[in-house]
């Protein structure tokens, strides 16, 4: 599945292995659909959500919901930056 946002990096699934297999990440949250992780990647701190399953009516849900998100802008809100779509 190839799917992209306008202003939206696109990661590779080694990039987010890598970010949150080094030793400062740390993981937020577990959820019934994945977890929730704080890491650097490229030198910048995020949060990267993780799927547990990838199933592609769970993978597009994500995606749109990245999309979205990628819109809403707050100061109590995180930034999207960028998603991932190749499976791990």
């Amino acid at each position: 599945m190839h799917l992209c946002v306008a202003g939206l990096r696109s990661f590779t699934a080694a990039e987010v292995e890598r970010a949150i297999s080094h030793a400062d990440a740390t993981e937020l949250s577990r959820g019934s659909y994945g977890r929730v992780y704080k890491a650097s990647i490229h030198g910048q701190q995020v949060a990267i959500k993780v799927l547990e399953q990838v199933q592609p009516d769970l993978a597009r849900l994500a995606f749109k919901e990245a999309a979205a998100m990628s819109t809403v802008h707050h100061p109590n809100l995180l930034e999207v930056i960028g998603y991932c779509m190749e499976a791990p």
